[in-house]
């Protein structure tokens, strides 16, 4: 895979503040870290290159139980305020749970109030990110066709990207955005611009349009086109963007610099129905770094599972839930859509949608 580090990098957390660097061959990237499913620990440490150590993936905890949730969608940590935001799209709302307790907390929205259309509502919001640098929680609102954004402190309404309620095909329009993740180290956010087969970007400070991945309102199969995307993911240990490719059952990787289309997880156009097939996905919906196992995390919600990889080099390294089957104990999911990971807890989450909860798992090597 192109970018991939071999040698040490040092990872230096500045005091409690979101800013890393990475040292390699000389070269240094000041970036924030962000929650737009990771975020990074306030710890220095030296980490050697190549694949996390084997991690004991035990499920604690369910978030949701007695229908507080309907359809969460999407989940994001906020490291600096100890919050667990989740997109709660059936009730047009983002929940806040702290993520020591696990208690609601807060709320972005009206629970079950969709209108008016104004900075105070939702409607079947269905992505949520934490920017910190700029201290900011970016809102897919997707009935609205717009993202919103908003103090990460206060939760107070800053600014909309996108013309509220307006379907379109130019740079200030989406068409049913799906989810929304930051690029620390470019100061970027992606945008899946589902329906209109794209990854929009913008510059996360003026919120000002930088970029298209995929060929507008032309669905296809080759590298440079997508079909209905859900969701576009940072790896910082190969500067590539992951996209989950939802309806042609493929991860694509981009170079983040170049934009230009480097490989790929999956076989285009071929779902996965084998119990034991690593190697298919069947639409997958969403995608998580996390950086305190560098790993990736990809949501294969046709097949009710989380396919954890390697993130330097891809290399499958083992699934959450039952592959094809879904269920309502706790070893299955139920149409899962969404993971994010909590380091400074050793958490994970993931969003059993078709369960409406939230499934907690501790992540600890495996002795």
């Amino acid at each position: 895979m192109g970018g991939a580090l071999k040698d040490t990098r040092d990872w230096h957390f500045i005091g409690g503040s979101s800013i890393w660097e990475m040292a390699f061959e000389k070269r240094f990237v000041r970036a924030a870290t962000w929650a737009c499913g990771l975020t990074v620990m306030a710890i220095s440490v030296t980490v050697p290159a190549g694949p996390a150590k084997a991690q004991a993936y035990t499920y604690s905890a369910t978030i949701g139980a007695g229908a507080l949730l309907s359809d969460p969608v999407a989940s994001a940590v906020d490291i600096a305020q100890g919050r667990l935001l989740v997109a709660d799209r059936n009730n047009d709302a983002v929940l806040v749970y702290d993520t020591t307790t696990l208690a609601h907390i807060a709320t972005i929205g009206v629970v079950g109030v969709a209108v008016p259309l104004d900075n105070i509502h939702l409607n079947q919001p269905s992505g949520v990110c934490v920017d910190a640098a700029n201290d900011h929680i970016l809102v897919v609102d997707g009935g609205n066709e717009r993202v919103q954004i908003y103090d990460a402190k206060s939760l107070a309404y800053v600014a909309t990207i996108g013309e509220p309620n307006v379907v379109g095909i130019d740079n200030a329009h989406f068409n049913r955005p799906a989810s929304v993740k930051i690029n620390p180290v470019a100061g970027q956010i992606y945008v899946a611009d589902s329906f209109n087969e794209r990854i929009q970007i913008f510059d996360a400070k003026s919120f000002r349009y930088v970029a298209t991945l995929g060929t507008t309102r032309v669905p296809g199969t080759d590298a440079n086109q997508l079909i209905q995307p859900s969701d576009a993911e940072y790896n910082p240990l190969t500067n590539q963007i992951m996209i989950a490719d939802r309806l042609n059952e493929r991860v694509m990787l981009y170079d983040a610099t170049t934009l230009k289309p480097l490989s790929q997880l999956g076989e285009t156009g071929i779902p996965a129905y084998e119990a034991g097939d690593n190697a298919h996905f069947y639409a997958p919906t969403a995608i998580a770094f996390d950086a305190a196992n560098k790993v990736v995390l990809i949501v294969d919600s046709g097949n009710h599972r989380v396919q954890i990889y390697h993130a330097q080099n891809y290399k499958f390294f083992r699934t959450l839930g039952k592959a094809g089957e879904d269920g309502t104990d706790n070893k299955h999911f139920a149409t899962p859509k969404g993971v994010s990971a909590d380091p400074a807890h050793s958490r994970i989450f993931v969003v059993d949608s078709g369960n409406s909860r939230v499934q907690v798992y501790t992540t600890k090597p495996a002795r």
